[in-house]
């Protein structure tokens, strides 16, 4: 079993891509509370609610985003995706 070191993030807008990095981490809330994913988590989907995406970058450094709402999706063994469906900023 190959276990990965980092997952690809990518934040969507409903018009565009926002955000798209490698990263060791993210955390965020849901409406059952805060939560984390970490490159080898298994498949997860959630809702977001009015928080923040904070994600440790690969080379170590921090991205955070303000979100409204969204919705969370993990998956795949490889491909390692994290999409907010509405609302990110800087």
């Amino acid at each position: 079993m190959n276990m990965a070191s980092d997952m690809t993030v990518t934040l969507r807008l409903p018009t565009r891509m926002l955000f798209e990095r490698q990263a060791l981490r993210l955390t965020s809330v849901a409406e059952n509370g805060a939560f984390g994913i970490w490159p080898n988590h298994i498949d997860f989907v959630t809702a977001l609610v009015p928080s923040v995406i904070t994600l440790r970058l690969a080379d170590g450094t921090e991205e955070i985003f303000g979100i409204d709402e969204g919705l969370l999706v993990k998956k795949g063994a490889k491909g390692r995706h994290c999409r907010t469906a509405r609302g990110p900023w800087r």
